[in-house]
């Protein structure tokens, strides 16, 4: 794991392109904090900030082939390096490291653009080929590592994260409307967008390559859209198969390795395979948020009894102030999933004892682990199916006029299934996933927010993903388009954001490509049977860790937001937000935002997701919305 960074540029301003690349390696230091380097080829510099996890004497970077006319500079970890260094080898190939990284150029020589099809990783690779002047940017399959980059004043400048590139002076900081937009709706900035209008995020399996034909980005991988693992049996097996392998090659280290244990399947299954494949006791770390923990720490506990872990667990006593500041000052984008606070704890935690530790991520996005969102858009499907065009204006309108009532018991909360019944099921996905719904953005945004938006609604990325999802089975469809946005722009970027803010590398067997691929060759009757959600996972969990962990309630990682926008952050949200918005007037209504803080505050509603993104946009406007911030 670490920090890339580059430019391209006229050879006649070579030293200034390498104090350029020297700025950005240093605003990624806590990416690789064991060392930077550059080297440069011409006209263009790589620069490489380094966490050493494998290969800890040879492996620093830029790495090439045998003349270097192909040279390169990775972030992230290519884990099946040994059986394709074998390969190499058998073919004449000489290695001068014993790195995971220095395959990735010989793959090149090989293959051409093709060789990110023999990777099985985490990545964002920044690969030179000299002798035809092209630069190549690629991103893993699933978008765990992120590359940003952007052409301006006749070079072309990439980095690891968007803070890098906001050291070069002459960087445009006008803030994109589509992207705040975006942030409001979904919580995240979906890529290609970012925050500026001038820098762009290379999505999830993409390639990028710029040489005398220009820039041209292309997708490389889509997840597999027919039915080919029908049998349950069959199913079970090669789950099992698979996540052995992906667990095995993700324990090649150099250094100290450890995992996150959560009380959900996810983390069990993971923690249990990792642990019988490892010689010693394996670090485990669990975060709890209150007393009300305790029972599930219970559970926790006998597991991690049994495994023989070594245990540690971490109560997310600190002043919640601190931590949001920690990761505020950090993330440089605005980012809204609160549960990266308890996702940045869990990491300090854990990066206090090892370098590289193994998580439970992507289980959700690949079995329907979602059974709430994903089990009443099935269940209004089927009904939404018997009903007329004219019948679906008529629930439309009694959704329109049905109070909310949030405070009642679910079943009388009929406000949102009524009004989901009325619309697409593509519609009614995008309303279930936004913060900030149509009615919230009339009353919250601005005037002026709104007419600079134009025609533009973030309505249109998610209806890009169902495009892109093709026909077929809803269930398939729904986890298509969270692979593509909710996983790949949320959940992995709090994962490495979060991560990374520690100096720490986070590895997931349950997004390895092969497993991806068979998940989404599983049909939807096997993931989701009933109510229960991930039901081939929990038949595997039964198995491996006991009934008690495989069919309990999934609970999420989420913190408790509504009583810290009561309590805790009250106080800092009428400072950052009300009083000194410092700007956050010129994209919201502050008066509006006002009266739903107050009825947030007195318990008559329940506006903490809304409130929290106004504080975080309004906290990133203060640290990196300016020059000079």
């Amino acid at each position: 794991m670490c920090g890339i960074a580059g430019v391209i540029a006229p050879v006649g301003r070579l030293a200034r392109s390498r104090v350029e690349v020297e700025q950005m390696c240093r605003a990624l230091e806590l990416r690789g904090p064991d060392g930077t380097t550059q080297e440069s080829y011409g006209g263009v510099v790589l620069g490489h900030a380094r966490l050493a996890i494998i290969d800890l004497e040879t492996g620093d970077q830029p790495q090439g082939n045998a003349d270097d006319s192909i040279v390169t500079v990775v972030n992230g970890e290519i884990y099946n390096y040994v059986e394709l260094r074998r390969d190499l080898e058998g073919a004449g190939v000489r290695f001068r490291t014993r790195s995971d990284v220095e395959v990735i150029p010989h793959l090149y020589e090989r293959h051409g653009l093709d060789f990110v099809d023999h990777l099985r990783g985490m990545f964002a690779i920044a690969l030179m080929d000299r002798k035809n002047d092209r630069l190549v940017l690629v991103r893993d399959r699933l978008g765990k590592k992120p590359v940003y980059w952007t052409e301006m004043g006749g070079r072309f400048l990439f980095a690891s994260e968007l803070k890098a590139l906001l050291t070069v002076p002459d960087l445009p900081r006008d803030v994109d409307p589509r992207a705040v937009d975006a942030f409001f709706t979904f919580q995240y900035i979906p890529a290609p967008l970012t925050v500026f209008r001038n820098v762009q995020k290379l999505p999830a399996a993409h390639l990028l390559v710029r040489d005398a034909k220009g820039i041209r980005v292309r997708e490389y991988w889509r997840p597999p859209t027919e039915d080919s693992v029908t049998d349950e049996k069959v199913a079970l097996e090669r789950i099992e198969e698979t996540l052995h392998e992906a667990t095995r090659i993700r324990l090649r280290s150099d250094v100290p390795l450890g995992v996150f244990l959560s009380g959900g399947i996810d983390s069990g299954l993971v923690v249990e395979e990792a642990q019988s494949l490892s010689p010693r006791p394996l670090k485990a770390t669990t975060i709890l948020f209150s007393d009300d923990d305790d029972a599930e720490m219970g559970r926790i506990e006998r597991l991690a009894s049994r495994l023989g872990l070594i245990h540690e667990k971490k109560r997310m006593s600190d002043d919640v102030l601190s931590v949001l500041d920690a990761v505020t000052s950090y993330l440089d984008e605005p980012f809204g999933d609160s549960s990266a606070l308890p996702s940045f704890m869990v990491s300090r935690a854990t990066r206090s004892e090892v370098k590289v530790a193994l998580s439970g991520d992507g289980g959700d996005e690949t079995f329907g682990g979602y059974a709430w969102r994903y089990g009443q858009n099935l269940a209004i499907d089927r009904v939404r199916a018997h009903l007329s065009p004219t019948l679906r204006r008529v629930v439309g309108a009694v959704a329109r006029a049905y109070p909310k009532l949030d405070g009642f018991p679910k079943p009388l909360r009929l406000k949102w299934g009524l009004r989901n019944l009325s619309v697409s099921p593509e519609e009614a996905y995008f309303l279930d996933m936004s913060i900030f719904r149509p009615e919230d953005k009339q009353e919250l945004y601005g005037g002026d927010f709104r007419a600079s938006l134009g025609d533009w609604s973030a309505r249109a990325l998610m209806e890009e993903r169902f495009r892109d999802a093709g026909e077929g089975d809803l269930l398939r469809r729904l986890l298509h388009v969270d692979l593509k946005s909710y996983l790949a722009d949320g959940v992995l970027t709090k994962v490495d954001r979060m991560s990374m803010a520690n100096s720490l590398e986070v590895r997931s067997p349950l997004l390895d490509q092969k497993m991806v691929n068979l998940a989404f060759r599983i049909p939807a009757e096997l993931k989701m049977q009933g109510k229960q959600s991930k039901y081939l996972l929990r038949r595997l969990a039964a198995e491996k860790l006991g009934d008690d962990w495989a069919w309990a309630p999934k609970r999420g990682f989420a913190p408790p937001l509504a009583g810290w926008m009561r309590r805790d952050l009250a106080d800092v949200f009428r400072d950052r937000v009300l009083d000194t918005p410092g700007g956050l007037d010129s994209f919201l209504n502050l008066s509006a935002l006002a009266s739903r803080f107050e009825a947030h505050r007195r318990g008559q509603r329940d506006h903490a997701r809304v409130l929290w993104l106004a504080l975080v946009f309004a906290t990133w406007l203060e640290r990196f919305g300016r020059k000079g911030s």
